[in-house]
């Protein structure tokens, strides 16, 4: 089998494994402000506790929304997803998704001076998103195509795109994150009791007076993981911005989590004006394994003959077999293979068994109006975004590596044989 040859079944059949051990979400290396009180310590040592507990997650949700669009108009829509997490990657795809109420069609929100139209599309049921520490994968089932980009490597901004850790987050910050950087730059939190509910909650109150004024207020209940109750976030005037309030399920042993959430938001400056969110967690599986494969392609049921737009390699290919990539690939891949840095030339266990597990589906044309959709499908809340990526490379690069290897082994064979019938 020539170089080529290997290149095209490399990055047709190969999807990469993820070997890196999960990483408990939440941690943080630096050390407790010694300003702060002990009582705000003790919070923060208790809730991180509980954050860390949880090393994997495997759940069913249900979301409804209320979005406003200020003078463009409103949709209610509801949508059902399956979510995995393992600390370094978190996948969802939707199950269910459609507008609800009066106005069911999708929104013209923008047009461009070329023409070019945007819309809000109701959640789409197929659509997968991959999000890890090596890419972001994302598939649009209308136009039937598969994009893998750069990697979100904000830790903020991660936990936001998760629909469970958001929750037990302060805008999108571990709690003992958000407290420490802001007693950091003289930011500090009071304590109080309170009731919520009929539990007895700790409010934790900060008014920060750098930058914009703003005030939040966080209600943590101890005897439950101290895990986030409420979260209220209101500007210098007193006007909410952010506001959402939990109830928490012991899911395992002293470890607890989210079981349903309301949340408002309203931010008359942004696209999305006011938003109304009520989630309840159908399912949830703390700490079980989760394989490898849940968080890459051949791990999902995305057809075979699907287009992907992979712009970490700078390849466009279709997935499944049976499918010849253009030449031109195919030295883009060559010369990647070439330039790839030999620290991270590793092997790698091969991915032979899970290449059966895919339906084969016959290859379609692209289905709705390619750009419009798929930037109407990022904007959907409900339409996911990104994974596979940065380790297609490594594929090329052990599975080449593994045909040499065998190639010096059978010539070693045969020439010990010839020396044996001599």
């Amino acid at each position: 089998m020539d170089l080529k040859s290997y290149v095209i079944s490399c990055v047709l059949f190969a999807v990469p494994f993820t070997m890196i051990k999960p990483a408990l979400p939440g941690q943080t290396d630096t050390e407790a402000n010694p300003a702060l009180a002990p009582e705000i310590l003790e919070i923060i040592q208790g809730n991180q506790a509980n954050l860390d507990a949880l090393q994997t997650m495997q759940a069913t949700i249900t979301t409804v929304r209320s979005l406003s669009f200020g003078t463009r108009g409103a949709r209610d829509l509801t949508n059902t997803e399956k979510v995995w997490y393992d600390g370094n990657h978190m996948r969802r795809d939707q199950l269910e998704g459609k507008f609800i109420g009066e106005e069911t069609g999708r929104l013209l929100f923008g047009e461009t001076s070329d023409g070019h139209k945007g819309y809000f599309d109701a959640p789409t049921p197929g659509a997968v998103e991959i999000r890890s520490v090596e890419s972001y994968f994302y598939y649009v089932p209308q136009n039937r195509k598969v994009f893998i980009e750069e990697p979100e490597t904000d830790k903020r901004r991660l936990n936001q795109s998760n629909p469970l850790l958001i929750y037990q987050t302060a805008r999108g910050y571990a709690l003992k994150d958000l407290i420490l950087e802001s007693a950091e730059v003289g930011q500090y939190f009071t304590v109080k009791s309170e009731k919520l509910d009929g539990d007895d909650c700790i409010l934790l109150s900060c008014n920060y007076t750098t930058g914009p004024k703003w005030t939040l207020e966080i209600s943590v209940v101890p005897s439950k993981g101290y895990c986030i109750r409420k979260i209220r976030d209101t500007d210098q005037q007193g006007n909410v911005i952010d506001e959402y309030t939990a109830t928490v399920k012991e899911y395992a042993p002293g470890l607890w989590w989210c079981d349903t959430v309301r949340a408002e938001s309203h931010r008359p400056w942004e696209r999305v004006t006011d938003t109304i969110v009520e989630l309840s967690v159908d399912s949830l599986v703390v700490n079980e394994p989760i394989e490898a494969q849940v968080f890459t392609l051949a791990g999902t049921d995305i057809p075979y003959g699907t287009k992907v737009v992979d712009k970490l390699t700078g390849l466009n290919y279709v997935y499944g077999p049976g499918f010849k990539m253009p030449d031109e690939d195919v030295d883009l891949a060559i010369e990647a293979v070439e330039k790839f840095p030999p620290e991270h030339q590793a092997a790698v266990d091969s991915a032979d068994s899970s290449q059966n597990t895919r339906p084969n589906v016959t290859d379609q044309s692209d289905r709705g109006a390619g750009g419009d959709d798929a930037d109407a499908n990022k904007l959907s809340l409900a339409q996911s975004d990104r994974h596979v990526g940065f380790q297609n490379k490594l594929w090329l690069v052990a599975i080449i590596g593994l045909g040499i290897i065998a190639a010096v082994i059978a010539l070693v064979l045969v020439k010990g044989r010839r020396l044996c019938t001599k």
